[in-house]
């Protein structure tokens, strides 16, 4: 085995990474045909699956865009932990670590927060992914309380769901196939009621403010 993955290591990184880049598309892909529809639904438009999919081509690349800001800004946010841990470690080995990782779970949460409605405005003003990140960050700094409680419903919701249905399938004993892909358009059907929720309340609240 060891010697197969020696003479093979070259294929198999380009494999995992052409299969992980695959993922990434066919998924930032659904996604887009997703908000689109979502989009059309609060607009109070008619919903269609072909529509969506016409819709959704014009803001694929600005996703994939969005998708790779955010990561770099996450990237910064373990970067700057670790940095502090570096700092810390050799003055405070005890406190190093656990205050390195509260600034972590703090820049985490803050930056969660301030990118929490990027989908909603990207759908609803067209800007670019770097105007878009920055348009969340202006909303939520305006309206802290308001994003707090969404998100928090959000999860909450999310939360109590899944329990429900992971409950709802082991009781049914499906054979492990079928429970695999109900557990996966469960989780689809999830996700798609808290984003109408999420894009609701973001359209009510910008239309009262």
């Amino acid at each position: 085995m060891s010697v197969f993955l020696q003479e093979n290591v070259a294929r198999l990184i380009v494999t995992i990474f052409i299969f992980i880049f695959a993922l990434f598309i066919i998924g930032t892909g659904f996604t887009a045909v997703k908000l689109a529809m979502v989009r059309d639904l609060t607009s109070n438009k008619q919903l269609s699956l072909r529509q969506g999919w016409i819709t959704s081509k014009k803001y694929f690349w600005k996703i994939v865009g969005i998708r790779v800001l955010v990561f770099l800004i996450f990237l910064v946010a373990i970067l700057a932990s670790m940095i502090v841990f570096g700092i810390l470690n050799p003055l405070i080995k005890t406190a190093a670590i656990p205050i390195a990782m509260i600034i972590a779970v703090l820049l985490f949460l803050v930056i969660s927060l301030s990118l929490f409605f990027r989908l909603p405005i990207l759908y609803k003003k067209n800007l670019s992914p770097s105007q878009v990140l920055a348009a969340s960050y202006r909303f939520f700094k305006a309206n802290k309380r308001f994003t707090i409680l969404v998100v928090f419903g959000v999860s909450f919701t999310m939360f109590i769901a899944n329990q429900a249905v992971n409950m709802i399938l082991t009781l049914l004993r499906l054979p492990s196939p079928i429970l695999v892909v109900a557990t996966g358009l469960a989780g689809i059907w999830i996700g798609m009621l808290t984003l109408i929720y999420t894009f609701f309340t973001f359209e009510k609240y910008k239309a009262r403010s």
